[in-house]
């Protein structure tokens, strides 16, 4: 799908995405880190694919299914002392694997290129949010951006998309929400903001079942599926190539 002037109808004046599992594939850095962190605790490994089914909720919600998973003690001073543990590895390397997802850099450059506000709204600790950005190099897109420690709570409470929209100082009539998980369709229903969903992530359920306004395979689908929104088409998901950016 070309970004052509017919588009111009469904073109919001902003976009906000959640990061890890719609802008970017960081499983592979964060099972590193937690397994560094569990293995203090001598908790067995996980593999890459287990962590993408417990991420979604945050660092602390992450040590927390992580310990469950193991049948460990969840206590509060025990998540509490493995978080920081966790943010002072995350903090101390750089990343190793982790990546923007197929057309993501081209799709962000086209969005700021019409103008488009760009925000991000993730359950991720702003600091290291920030850093993933910048070391995938779409930062430069970026607006405004709230974290999971940024003060307005975590996803699916709405504070953080709404602060968000401020943040770009919009209104949530002005954006569209892109995730990747229930919780990010639950945080834009609270929101009151139309939400699509990417099926590439790691919600571990089809993107089509997650309730959301829309649902697609690629980011390169994200024109369709603004202009099916816009027009209110049935929800279908669309995989498209790079040759249709």
């Amino acid at each position: 799908m070309r970004w052509g002037a017919e588009m111009k109808a469904a073109w919001p004046k902003g976009l906000i995405f959640d990061l890890d599992g719609t802008l970017v594939d960081s499983a592979g850095d964060v099972a590193a880190v937690l397994n560094a962190v569990l293995a203090e605790e001598r908790v067995c490994r996980f593999a890459d694919e287990e962590v993408k089914r417990l991420m979604g909720g945050g660092i602390r919600a992450l040590l927390e299914k992580a310990l469950r998973a193991r049948d460990r003690q969840t206590s509060q001073a025990t998540v509490d002392r493995l978080y920081r543990r966790f943010l002072g590895i995350y903090s101390e390397h750089p990343l190793r694997s982790t990546k923007p997802f197929p057309h993501t850099a081209e799709v962000l450059t086209e969005l700021a290129r019409r103008q488009i506000s760009i925000g991000v709204c993730t359950n991720k600790a702003e600091a290291p949010a920030r850093s993933t950005l910048e070391k995938t190099g779409l930062a430069i897109h970026v607006s405004a951006l709230v974290g999971g420690d940024s003060g307005y709570g975590l996803k699916p409470d709405p504070r953080p998309l709404q602060a968000c929209v401020e943040k770009l100082g919009l209104r949530s009539a002005d954006v569209v929400y892109v995730g990747d998980h229930r919780v990010d369709v639950a945080t834009a229903r609270a929101a009151g903001i139309p939400v699509i969903v990417v099926g590439y992530g790691y919600a571990g359920s089809a993107a089509s079942t997650l309730g959301a306004d829309r649902s697609m395979e690629c980011m390169a689908a994200l024109p369709v599926e603004l202009a099916g929104l816009a027009a209110g088409w049935p929800a279908r998901r669309i995989a498209l190539s790079k040759e249709a950016l």
